[in-house]
């Protein structure tokens, strides 16, 4: 039997594009780090899946768990789709819908690419106020530092990604340093552990592990 991971870049099997981008995502992100931070069993929110490549990892990981994801693309959330039974997705922009009760939510490198500062603020508000008594939300952002993995992320995040996946030159992406990033999250009432995911990766990352006071 394959191991979740492989089951999971299978999935998007269906296009030589989908197949590569897939197994660049494993091997860029720290897909298998989160999985180990987030419970076996209960309701996960995964605010921003994009294709849903994480969102069915982790519920082929763990079955008892039940995932639901949140796009705003409603082109990118259509791949999501794959019939995985303890997965499901709904199109909404996650600064202005109602999030669902959870035990855990999941921002994976999506808060720099918002609006803005405060809205980065409000949607880690209502992941809060969304979560069960010590629930947990995961964080994945850009480990800023002077380094020239983080000035790759850079670039990637302001022209490549808009490139690939809005058809657009250039957008502005919101990035935080560590300190910045752990003030903020013990303001708004985590007890928060932070630890880099970069070696062996292309980009510098960063996970923060938040519990809800």
């Amino acid at each position: 039997m394959q191991d979740p991971k492989n089951q999971a870049i299978n999935l998007y099997a269906g296009t030589p594009w989908e197949s590569f981008l897939s197994k660049f995502k494993f091997w860029e992100e720290p897909y298998e780090a989160v999985d180990r931070l987030l419970p076996t069993r209960g309701k996960i929110l995964d605010l921003g899946c994009g294709e849903g490549l994480l969102s069915n990892y982790l519920a082929i990981a763990s079955p008892q768990r039940k995932i639901f994801g949140i796009e705003i693309a409603s082109e990118r959330l259509m791949r999501a789709k794959k019939g995985i039974k303890n997965a499901s997705f709904s199109v909404g922009d996650i600064i202005k819908v109602p999030y669902p009760k959870s035990d855990a939510v999941v921002l994976f490198h999506v808060l720099h690419h918002l609006s803005s500062k405060n809205a980065q603020e409000e949607v880690i508000k209502k992941a809060k106020d969304s979560l069960e008594k010590k629930g947990k939300l995961i964080i994945v952002e850009v480990h800023v530092k002077p380094t020239i993995k983080y000035l790759a992320a850079w670039f990637a995040d302001h022209f490549l990604v808009p490139w690939v996946f809005e058809k657009r030159f250039y957008t502005k992406a919101y990035f935080r340093k560590e300190k910045d990033w752990l003030n903020l999250l013990k303001r708004i009432g985590f007890k928060v552990q932070a630890k880099e995911e970069t070696s062996g990766r292309p980009f510098p990352n960063i996970i923060f592990e938040c519990t809800r006071i």
